[in-house]
């Protein structure tokens, strides 16, 4: 999840030149507000349950709205997503065995994702995440901002306190821009619900991939956030929703999760860079 305190908005259609707010769009994202468009939200932020229930959207799901969404045949979006997903993208939440985020673990997680982002790199224009990209914003010339990634990794943190985030329906966000304080600003992570290796892994990752790349030509640089998750989507993302008991329970029970939500009081206070 992508969040711009203040200053100009990061947020734009994802479809170029389309600007009625009718049309169908899909956001997709660690505690995104919606799934599909045909998903309604509760007109009011309900209090959360504890611990958080969360469903995990299964291939078919994801493969139908991105078809509804970039307007391709189903069994296209289907071959590029087994083709392109990335089992770093494609971690389950909370996985097996989580365990309160610690320093160890970031340490961790920081060099898989930088090792991933390198070794894409590296690839060039034969990387599935450029091609991703580049499939997802309809752009032929795109920057990939690799080395700005890859600082934003290294320089994680866990909010421990909720200083930054009360994390209620989310687990981890890019903050950026706007009036924030310098200090504020890079990847947050929730410091207080459990988290296997692979899911603290898979959530730094998404999070670096959020305004690494832009628009070469004339106009506005910034791809939006709807477009970043629709690449993410075709590498494989796992696609999470809060699940409220009074809002709508169309998707599937598959893949229900509990992230447990740990009292802040048996948290430690070492601060992670």
């Amino acid at each position: 999840m992508k969040v711009s305190k203040g200053g100009s908005s990061s947020r734009e259609d994802f479809m170029e030149g389309d600007s009625d707010p009718k049309k169908k769009s899909i956001s997709f994202a660690y505690g995104a507000p919606e799934l599909l468009a045909d998903v309604k939200t509760p007109a009011k932020k309900l209090p959360p349950k504890r611990p958080m229930d969360v469903y995990v959207m299964a291939d078919e799901a994801v493969a139908l709205a991105l078809s509804d969404v970039m307007k391709f045949p189903l069994q296209t979006v289907a071959s590029l997503m087994e083709l392109m997903q990335k089992p770093i993208l494609k971690a389950p939440m909370p996985g097996e065995n989580p365990q309160l985020p610690c320093k160890a673990m970031m340490d961790v997680a920081k060099a898989e994702v930088i090792k991933f982002l390198e070794v894409e790199e590296a690839l060039g224009v034969d990387s599935h995440l450029v091609g991703a990209f580049h499939i997802a914003s309809g752009e032929v010339n795109l920057f990939f901002d690799w080395d700005l990634a890859k600082s934003r990794v290294r320089n994680a943190r866990l909010d421990r306190r909720r200083a930054i985030d009360p994390w209620i329906t989310g687990l981890a966000m890019l903050v950026w821009g706007g009036d924030t304080l310098p200090a504020q600003n890079g990847i947050w992570l929730c410091g207080t619900r459990k988290l296997s290796q692979g899911a603290l892994t898979s959530l730094i990752c998404h999070e670096a991939l959020h305004n690494m790349v832009r628009r070469l030509r004339p106009g506005y640089k910034w791809l939006s956030e709807e477009t970043e998750h629709v690449a993410m989507a075709f590498l494989g993302d796992p696609q999470l929703q809060p699940v409220y008991p009074e809002a709508p329970q169309k998707l599937s029970s598959r893949g229900e999760l509990l992230i447990e939500d740990v009292p802040m009081e048996s948290c430690d206070s070492e601060v992670l860079r």
